[in-house]
């Protein structure tokens, strides 16, 4: 039944077959065609069944369980929780629970809460973001990057950089206030 509502592109109901019948490689399927629906669109199809799936479903498949991990990116974000939104993507990105095709996509996602004028991330995940784009840009030559692929990585590099900067003025001023006794 999955295999024909996946068919039929009803993929919330394609992933609840494969909770009843417990089948976590038609759920790695399905979850592939639900992330290839957020890499085209950015928005993340039937999310009322990722947010209904049990832990036993998530511990079947990996795609399914950074699914679920970037919905709960998406909740976090639209309750305000940005600083643990920024923490789970960079958690995500360096465990490598997401995969390395995905991993420009959600690093563009966190560009707003980089130019923010709040400090959202810690020093380590900024450079672990960094390390992120440094190993998508060696894993392309720059001649089968498009001009705008290009630009975004150039983007991407003075964002974080911007950011830690901010990061680390607000950490200095922090160590001044506290030496000083204020």
């Amino acid at each position: 039944m999955a295999r024909r509502e996946m068919r039929e592109d009803r993929l919330g109901s394609a992933l609840t077959w494969c909770r009843h019948g417990k089948d976590g490689n038609m759920a790695t399927i399905v979850a592939e065609k639900f992330l290839d629906q957020y890499r085209e669109s950015v928005m993340l199809p039937s999310v009322d069944v990722l947010d209904a799936l049990g832990p036993t479903m998530l511990l079947m498949s990996k795609k399914l369980l950074f699914l679920v991990k970037l919905r709960e990116f998406h909740q976090l974000v639209d309750t305000g929780e940005e600083k643990e939104a920024c923490s789970l993507l960079v958690a995500l990105i360096k465990s490598r629970t997401a995969p390395a095709r995905y991993w420009f996509l959600l690093i563009l996602e966190l560009l707003p809460m980089l130019e923010s004028s709040k400090v959202l991330f810690t020093p380590d995940e900024i450079y672990d973001l960094m390390n992120a784009v440094t190993e998508l840009k060696q894993s392309k030559s720059e001649e089968m990057m498009n001009e705008l692929e290009v630009s975004r990585i150039q983007t991407l590099h003075l964002s974080l950089t911007r950011c830690l900067a901010k990061v680390t003025l607000s950490d200095s001023n922090a160590l001044v206030a506290i030496s000083c006794g204020v």
